[in-house]
């Protein structure tokens, strides 16, 4: 049975985070202390540094989206100054697309999308290597999905791509759940949710989605759904995160 008092603390940090983003000034959404912590915005995350500082990437493009809301803490790498969280955004998107660059159709899935900033960089990271994202569905709180919206069509003034392929339904709402995706993410969401929530997404969504890749934060201290993930997935791959970001964190495929 799930912990009462995980339930009520995950129910107030999901108030806090859409006030957060009601609240903050569009300019500078990225100094309020709610999106810090709960984007782990002062996290430099220097340990991802050299697993994408070699690779040919639009650089200034990239700075040029993630200053968007002005970031405080940013890294040196490559002539610019980039967020942690976008240094973690790069790394899981070059993933993404080395596994989906082989697809005839690229229809993608991602539960829990933030403020919108993995969507905005997978996308400038596509056409800059010429892949064509075909459909981009973000499943989150729809108060957090109107942020979504306003960011990731800033952001598409920098990379020339239309946001009519990005498509934001309800999360709760399971008869709206889109069954033809080919591949699904959620980093450092999924986990975190109320087990009922986890278990709707596992049975209605990943489980008609043929590969996935889910970076899976724990915090109730009794999550059985990846017991049920690999019910519905029973080809699953566990192993720890990599670069570790957090204790316990773990990387999720199929």
């Amino acid at each position: 049975m799930e912990n009462k008092d995980y339930t009520n603390w995950l129910n107030n940090e999901y108030t806090l985070w859409q006030n957060a983003l009601k609240e903050a000034p569009f300019y500078k959404f990225k100094h309020h202390p709610a999106v810090i912590r709960m984007i782990g915005l002062a996290d430099l995350h220097l340990e991802f540094v050299p697993l994408i500082e070699h690779l040919d990437l639009p650089w200034q493009q990239l700075e040029s989206i993630d200053q968007i809301g002005s970031p405080q803490y940013t890294v040196d790498i490559n002539g610019v100054k980039l967020s942690g969280v976008c240094l973690r955004f790069i790394y899981y998107a070059h993933q993404v697309l080395d596994t989906i660059e082989k697809y005839e159709q690229k229809r993608l899935v991602e539960i829990g999308g933030g403020y919108g900033g993995f969507c905005a960089i997978i996308h400038a990271l596509a056409i800059h290597r010429k892949i064509q994202i075909d459909n981009y569905i973000i499943y989150d709180l729809p108060e957090v999905q109107q942020f979504q919206i306003k960011y990731i069509r800033q952001t598409f003034e920098y990379i020339s791509a239309s946001h009519k392929e990005v498509i934001f339904p309800y999360c709760f709402k399971p008869h709206l759940f889109e069954r033809n995706s080919d591949f699904i993410m959620s980093f450092y969401a999924l986990g975190e949710f109320d087990d009922a929530t986890k278990n709707s997404y596992i049975e209605n969504i990943i489980s008609n989605v043929p590969q996935g890749l889910i970076i899976w934060n724990p915090h109730s201290g009794s999550d059985n759904s990846l017991m049920w993930l690999r019910r519905h997935q029973p080809n699953i791959k566990v192993k720890p995160e990599f670069p570790l970001t957090s204790p316990n964190n773990q990387e999720v495929t199929w």
